[in-house]
């Protein structure tokens, strides 16, 4: 029902369907840059920071299994792809902030 409205609504107007991609990638950009600007404060990989991200990999790992299972797979799939990764690259940013925070 929410993906066919959404379908409907991009296939209406090319503007739609550009705003949908644009802030698409800016949630991909957005978690990129977190995932870095937390490896840096975070620092290289030792025995304390190995767990980290490994365990920030496995976030990654685990929710991109549960997007792939709950988003439709037909029309706009480069767009669900975008949106698919974003949203599983935000899950590692947040897991390694929390982890620096808790460092702290």
């Amino acid at each position: 029902m929410i993906y066919s409205s959404l379908y409907n609504w991009v296939e209406s107007s090319n503007s739609n369907w550009n705003a949908l991609l644009l802030f698409g990638l800016f949630i991909l950009a957005f978690s990129v840059i977190l995932i870095l600007y937390y490896q840096k404060k975070i620092g290289k990989s030792d025995e304390r920071t190995a767990v980290i991200y490994l365990r920030s990999l496995f976030a990654i790992l685990i929710s991109l299994t549960i997007l792939d299972i709950v988003l439709p797979k037909g029309d706009m799939w480069e767009i669900i792809y975008i949106y698919k990764y974003g949203l599983s690259f935000g899950v590692c940013g947040v897991y390694l902030s929390i982890q620096y925070h808790k460092g702290i």
